[in-house]
């Protein structure tokens, strides 16, 4: 796992640790305020670190991503929302053709 390695609320470096006590530990030996891990997180060396969230040289927050459960969720959540809108679709056509097939009958008398 990733560990952003934080310095006066900037990440100072990024290390590749096996777990989270020896990230500490190499934290605690390298004189850094913070070892946190990035897996969720697009971040660079230089990037801020400041009350629980990262923020890039802009200032733009950078968001957690999702983890591929919750990205699973998302699309299957999304996938059922778009049948919906595609039986709405199809009645809305339904009904649309109904209406021209009354007025062309009505049209013809």
């Amino acid at each position: 796992m990733q560990y952003a390695m934080v310095k006066e609320n900037k990440i100072d470096n990024i290390i590749e640790c096996d777990n989270y006590t020896i990230a500490q530990m190499m934290k605690n030996e390298l004189n850094m305020d913070y070892a946190i891990g990035i897996e969720l997180f697009s971040v660079s060396i230089g990037d801020i670190y400041d009350n629980g969230k990262f923020y890039d040289g802009k200032g733009n927050e950078i968001q957690r991503q999702l983890t591929d459960p919750e990205r699973i969720t998302m699309l299957e959540v999304e996938n059922i929302e778009l049948k919906q809108s595609k039986v709405n679709l199809e009645q809305t056509v339904l009904t649309l053709m109904t209406q021209v097939a009354q007025l062309k009958v009505g049209g013809a008398s």
